[in-house]
């Protein structure tokens, strides 16, 4: 088993590759990140709530731990467990010819390197505090045209998580819990802050369930867990339309007179974001899990009041499309299959689509596939469980391998 230092100094090369490049900005918001990389960032981590996080049963001696076997058993709980760094690669499906009889004529091919850290700051009894952040940089393979330069390199936005959590009923293979706490987005990305956008804060809530099916001990089938979460961001823009400090062209004002602008969109900007989350998941044997969420992304932009403008003749109300919309949506399906080589490194595979309800054409679209859907390999490795098993204190328990499965779901599909 390789120690920490050599992980370590593997990721610091990685991460060193990756952002080899640098890259000219252009003006506009970010297109459709990969699956590590998402959206709108609502995460899904199915095993908040699974079973598979329970302990096989202790037989009570009768006799009563000692304060030294008190405070060596919470010295085994690292403040910063469920820490990871994930490798994923994706490529759109046209890229690869599926699903239309014409390949894409902007194929897309990303990798992505995603360090996830967390830390609780306490954990009694069924209550627990922690923080997440996720800090991303992913870089482009192909040459497609939402980036500027030929296999750009970015840094995604960053995420920060605070989150409280209780175990309402944890028994017989059965856990029941909910989670609340405040989100912040920095627009990290290029394309995000030039684009506008200055800050998104927010928060939301969350409920899971863990059922057993065949059992704990069981070769296949042990567990299954059902999640659903309500996330509010706010939008702090710099204006109301997409703006570039960096592009610059001349238009007419409202009173007729030649001005230069670093406007270069018509269309509002989003104000208001709410996410509703559903998903499930299935432990299939103890190291291969199943798993699947579906989200909406819901957008209200900013509204324009009717404005007068002066004319030679007077005033006038310029024409303006009836009723407009501001109201978004875009729909997220996600699938993924994971597997816990070791303790210490996990692999993953899975689609996903996120796209706009309304596409280019006016129709609705399919829900489950566009031409921005995306298959993709991930690679896992657990901080945390590296470090544990380079210091010589991993423990072979039930315990143990529950809190391993339970990580490694929530490291290779996302967080929460």
């Amino acid at each position: 088993m390789r120690s920490i230092n050599t992980l370590t100094t593997l990721s610091a090369t990685a991460l060193a590759l990756t952002l080899a490049t640098g890259a000219q900005a252009q003006p506009g918001d970010p297109a459709p990140a990969p699956a590590t990389a998402q959206p709108a960032n609502p995460g899904l981590s199915l095993s908040f709530g699974g079973s598979s996080s329970s302990t096989a049963p202790v037989q009570d001696s009768g006799a009563q731990p000692t304060d030294e076997e008190k405070k060596e058993a919470e010295q085994e709980k690292l403040p910063w467990r469920g820490t990871s760094l994930t490798l994923d690669q994706s490529f759109t499906t046209q890229t690869v010819n599926i699903g239309d009889n014409v390949q894409s004529d902007n194929p897309l091919y990303e990798m992505n390197l995603s360090f996830r850290p967390r830390y609780y700051f306490f954990e009694q009894g069924p209550h627990s505090l922690q923080a997440r952040l996720r800090l991303e940089a992913f870089r482009e393979l192909t040459n497609a045209d939402y980036t500027t330069r030929d296999q750009e390199t970015q840094i995604g936005n960053t995420t920060l998580d605070v989150i409280y959590t209780a175990k309402l009923y944890n028994a017989d293979g059965f856990l029941t819990s909910v989670g609340i706490g405040p989100r912040i987005l920095f627009p990290t990305n290029k394309y995000t802050y030039r684009g506008g956008n200055r800050l998104r804060i927010g928060g939301g809530v969350k409920a899971a369930q863990g059922v057993p099916l065949a059992g704990e001990n069981a070769t296949w089938f042990p567990s299954a867990s059902f999640e659903a979460s309500l996330y509010y961001m706010k939008y702090i823009n710099a204006s109301t339309t997409s703006t570039n400090d960096d592009f610059s062209r001349e238009r007419q004002d409202a009173g007729g007179r030649t001005v230069v602008s670093n406007q270069f969109s018509g269309r509002a900007k989003v104000s208001h974001e709410l996410t509703p989350l559903v998903g499930a998941a299935l432990d299939i044997t103890d190291k291969l899990h199943l798993s699947t969420s579906y989200v909406w992304i819901l957008h209200w932009a900013y509204g324009f009041d009717d404005t007068e403008i002066d004319i030679t003749t007077g005033k006038t109300t310029p024409n303006r499309v009836d009723d407009p919309q501001t109201y978004r949506v875009t729909p997220w399906f996600l699938a993924g299959l994971d597997y816990d080589i070791i303790p210490e490194v996990g692999v993953g595979i899975g689609y996903y689509n996120a796209t706009d309800q309304i596409g280019p054409e006016g129709t609705r679209r399919n829900p489950l596939w566009s031409p921005d859907a995306r298959l993709f390999f991930d690679i896992t490795a657990n901080l945390d469980e590296i470090y544990t098993t380079a210091s010589g204190n991993r423990k072979n328990d039930a315990a143990n391998r529950g809190l391993t499965r339970q990580q490694a779901r929530a490291n290779n599909i996302g967080t929460w």
